[in-house]
């Protein structure tokens, strides 16, 4: 069975974090890594935020998703792109700071994920109770429908 996208991206994450990149001098990569593990969550959660996108383009495409904080991500996402494709200078400090962010953005939309799943199944347990309820009413109704017709009918 395949891991949750949640479960996924932790275990992702652990092993990055594990690998300590950003203490061998391998910054550049360990925000890299950092934010592709970001980025393949979101493919999973969010279904406009395929990884074929750009980074602004994931920003628009994610639209209005309540569930994704968009600023932090775009500043995240910003920063990442001058590091990854701009060749910038991060320290280890940094390429930490800006891992445990990607991770901190992941947490966050599953938390909203979370409780959006949640209401959902409330929601469709209280419409299955509603539901077994008219049934009921209605099966009562019958009954009482039928007992009528067979006092009458003696």
């Amino acid at each position: 069975m395949p891991l949750d996208p949640y479960a996924r991206a932790m275990q992702e994450f652990d092993r990055l974090q594990r690998l300590a990149l950003a203490d061998v001098g391998e910054r550049g990569r360990a925000v890299a890594l950092a934010v592709e593990i970001l980025r393949t969550y979101l493919a999973a959660r969010v279904p406009d935020g395929t990884l074929s996108l750009t980074s602004s383009e994931l920003i628009v495409a994610i639209g209005n998703d309540a569930r994704v904080p968009r600023e932090r991500l775009a500043t995240l996402l910003g920063e990442a792109d001058v590091i990854k494709f701009a060749h910038r200078g991060v320290s280890p400090l940094r390429a930490r700071e800006l891992q445990d962010e990607a991770r901190a953005v992941v947490d966050a939309v599953e938390k909203l994920e979370q409780a959006r799943l949640a209401a959902e199944l409330a929601a469709r347990h209280a419409q299955e109770r509603a539901e077994r309820a008219a049934k009921a009413d209605a099966d009562d109704a019958a009954r009482r429908r039928s007992k009528r017709k067979k006092v009458g009918a003696a």
